[in-house]
């Protein structure tokens, strides 16, 4: 932080050190001027006596501070529009949306490792959104942090997120439709699977390798779909008309698409049956005569696209 050149260390484990500076940096999203680190061991007969740590710094101190000040300048856009009275889970859900809403997904993007692809490339990967999400919600006060492993046979960046005391599992990348799709002309959306979701549910295609603890989290009060009502468990005549009523008031309101969630696999199945294949949702949606849809049936999920 003080942007030293060098730091004499207690620590003789070189390993250790490793693990502390990836703790680090799972901790602090904004460390866009330092990618690695090196280290030097001092030794006498044999056994280490010091050890100092050094920085790989990407640039001088002056065009850090000279950086900053643009990216402060593009952060205060994100935050200024969120009230000051937002709950914990409002505010993340706004970051969540103003990130995939503001950046696009580019593996080729500059600087795509940290937080300045974000705020002046407007183009990152997932290690770049996971970053800025912590970043963002940290100057909100919203506890946050940035986890990395694999996903779907791949290296892979998310973020945890803590919400009323409980902890949730987010994944900004994974919210961003044109993520999933190849085609250019595909009208990029928010995908909604991976805001505030469980361990168990995580797990079904993230595997995290990191050296802290992880948290259980096992809470759904703050889940999307819990929170906006738009999570079911069952498929009783109230339930029917609730769903329903999900899909017009979207429909009514000129939204691109709308996604519900639903307890388990079965209850999914047979509501896209009725919605969709049975076309029970043209009911609902006074004048539509197409409509497209994807499924998720991992998580239980599917979204309605409206043409």
């Amino acid at each position: 932080m003080n942007h030293e050149e060098e730091v004499a260390l207690s620590t003789e484990d070189g390993k250790e050190l490793e693990d502390i500076f990836n703790c680090i940096k799972a901790d602090y999203g904004g460390l866009f001027w330092v990618e690695s680190f090196r280290y030097t061991q001092y030794q006498k007969n044999g056994q280490t006596e010091a050890m100092s740590f050094a920085p790989n710094y990407t640039m001088t101190a002056e065009e850090r501070q000279e950086m900053q000040k643009k990216i402060d300048v593009q952060a205060e856009q994100y935050l200024k529009e969120i009230r000051k009275d937002a709950s914990e889970y409002e505010k993340v859900r706004e970051i969540y949306r103003k990130l995939i809403r503001k950046v696009d997904y580019n593996l080729d993007s500059e600087n795509n490792q940290n937080i300045i692809s974000v705020f002046l490339g407007k183009e990152t990967v997932c290690q770049g959104y996971a970053s800025a999400m912590q970043y963002l919600l940290d100057r909100l006060g919203v506890p946050c942090v940035i986890v990395t492993g694999m996903a779907k046979g791949g290296p892979h960046a998310w973020n945890l997120v803590q919400i009323e005391g409980e902890w949730y599992y987010a994944d900004v990348t994974w919210g961003n439709s044109k993520y999933h799709d190849d085609e250019e002309k595909d009208i990029k959306y928010i995908e909604y699977d991976y805001l505030n979701i469980t361990t168990e549910e995580m797990m079904k295609d993230h595997s995290p390798q990191v050296k802290f603890e992880l948290p259980e989290c096992t809470a759904i009060e703050n889940n999307y779909y819990v929170k906006e009502h738009k999570y079911f468990t069952s498929l009783d005549e109230e339930s029917v008309s609730k769903i329903g009523n999900v899909f017009r008031r979207a429909y009514e309101k000129g939204r691109s698409h709308v996604s519900v969630k639903f307890e388990n696999r079965e209850l999914c199945a047979q509501a896209k049956e009725y919605f969709l294949t049975q076309y029970h949702i043209s009911e609902y949606c006074s004048g539509l005569e197409t409509v497209y849809y994807k499924t998720d049936m991992q998580m239980n999920i599917f979204v309605v696209i409206f043409p």
